[in-house]
């Protein structure tokens, strides 16, 4: 009968993997665990999860629920494109105030947390079929990784392979700054009607390039800009698209950006023009 805020919830499924806050989160969202179930097989059949079946939202044994490391991973990897998860990821220990006045103490058993150096979230499993399990990210610099063990035949194990995947990672790839949102491009783009002629423009975001060290593939930009770019420009508003190719492959595509603004040119902004131009014999 308590009361608690969603927020909370996830918290302490994320910190202490709460196998009750999952259950009430499902009924929450689906009105049902079943339904909610249904709507998990969904989203894993969308991330391309083939080898993945879930039976209840915890991952509590029961048939005939099965997944793999692979499938594993992608699940940590998307997860991880929500910002707000790394609130409460790198939790170590923490209280959870329940609406009666009660206090449970909340652990994080992601020992990585500690002991690996830019290890900022995952989560740990355990079952009899499956043994002990780790799911982990890290990030060093601009370079994001993720490992996943599973089947480890005590919890120490698991943190050793995931740590020696992580290490393995680190040391031998790398995530190359092709494009950078904050260098505007060398080239202008005209404008039409605006008390500005011309503007720089900028990538809408960073394009990177995971790669292994020693490999040098040949990189190269296809610049698209719209023909007809009209004032007024407002700052950030899309003007044309950069296509990334890698040997000859496109491997990302993102929207090219105004770097400032323009206002639309007034009458008087038009007769000044006139008269500047004005050649007098």
């Amino acid at each position: 009968g308590g009361k608690y805020t969603a927020e909370n919830l996830i918290k302490s499924i994320i910190v202490s993997s709460a196998n009750d806050s999952c259950v009430a989160m499902s009924e929450r969202i689906a009105g049902s665990e079943e339904v909610f179930v249904e709507k998990m097989n969904e989203r894993a059949k969308s991330l391309g999860m083939e080898n993945t079946l879930f039976s209840n939202c915890t991952g509590l044994p029961k048939d005939p629920q099965y997944s793999c490391a692979k499938d594993v991973a992608k699940m940590l990897t998307e997860l991880i494109r929500h910002e707000k998860y790394f609130d409460f990821s790198g939790i170590r220990n923490e209280n959870f105030e329940h609406s009666g006045g009660r206090v449970t103490q909340m652990t994080n058993t992601n020992k990585l947390l500690r002991s690996y150096e830019g290890c900022d979230g995952g989560k740990t499993g355990f079952t009899n079929q499956a043994g002990f399990c780790m799911a982990a990210t890290a990030k060093r610099g601009n370079m994001r990784l993720v490992s996943v063990t599973i089947g480890s035949p005590d919890s120490a194990t698991r943190f050793e392979n995931a740590a020696k995947m992580l290490d393995y990672g680190f040391a031998n790839y790398t995530n190359r700054l092709i494009v950078d949102d904050k260098n505007p491009l060398g080239e202008s783009v005209c404008v039409r009607g605006g008390k500005k002629d011309e503007i720089t423009v900028r990538p809408e975001r960073c394009s990177y390039l995971f790669t292994e060290k020693n490999e040098k593939p040949e990189i190269s930009l296809e610049i698209r800009v719209e023909e007809k770019i009209k004032a007024p420009v407002e700052y950030g508003q899309k003007v044309g698209t950069i296509s990334v190719y890698r040997d000859g492959v496109e491997i990302d595509s993102l929207a090219l950006v105004a770097n400032e603004s323009v206002a639309k040119a007034t009458y008087w902004d038009s007769v000044k023009d006139v008269m500047q131009n004005w050649n007098i014999g």
